[in-house]
């Protein structure tokens, strides 16, 4: 049988994408934060071989991050 343990968290973050972990990185400090993903941890894949570009104020943002 499958237990569930519960906790309280501050923040919970739907998706793990750039936005969710992004938001879960300028939290992390200030709140206790879970995140779901639909897809499981042992099936994501260690690259992404999309392009994305950023502003440069953006990366400074996530440098800062």
């Amino acid at each position: 049988m499958l237990q569930q343990e519960k906790s309280q968290v501050d923040v919970l973050i739907i998706g793990s994408g750039l936005v969710g972990n992004s938001l879960a990185l300028a939290l992390a400090d200030h709140a206790k934060i879970a995140m779901i993903e639909a897809t499981p941890a042992n099936s994501i894949q260690p690259t992404d071989e999309r392009t994305l570009a950023l502003s440069f104020a953006t990366r400074r943002i996530f440098q800062a991050l």
